[in-house]
């Protein structure tokens, strides 16, 4: 299955394969059960994916990076992750944000509720 000069064991081909198989029907799973949007979908499974690239496709990977001028695949790797991870971050704080927002204009719209229900009390009371 792997090269004769490859850049990982049979041990860590098979470890990745197995991770990769069992990440991406848990994360199926979730996505189906409307647990993991589509586009987390997409982002998460792309952190198992890139290991698998690597892994699977060596010889694409040594062409990329030899014609990008890294000396080993595996900082590509690494840089492709790292761009992963803080696209998730970035759009974990949009959402963070939006959420903030939402519950601030709650807290407002009920604080005016309450207000108009109070004056409405003391107008009954009144009468």
């Amino acid at each position: 299955m792997l090269p004769e000069q490859s850049l990982v064991t049979d041990q860590a081909f098979y470890v990745v394969v197995f991770f990769v198989m069992a990440y991406l029907y848990i994360l199926i799973k979730k996505t189906v059960l409307r647990k993991v949007e589509v586009i987390d979908f997409l982002l998460l499974s792309s952190v198992a994916i890139f290991p698998a690239i690597f892994v699977l496709f060596q010889d694409f990977t040594l062409l990329v990076a030899n014609s990008i001028g890294i000396r080993s695949p595996f900082i590509l790797m690494f840089a492709g992750l790292f761009l992963v991870l803080f696209w998730l971050v970035h759009r974990l704080c949009e959402r963070l944000m939006s959420a903030e927002l939402r519950c601030r204009t709650l807290v407002q719209e009920l604080a005016l509720s309450n207000k108009r229900n109070e004056d409405l009390i003391i107008k009954l009371e009144q009468c």
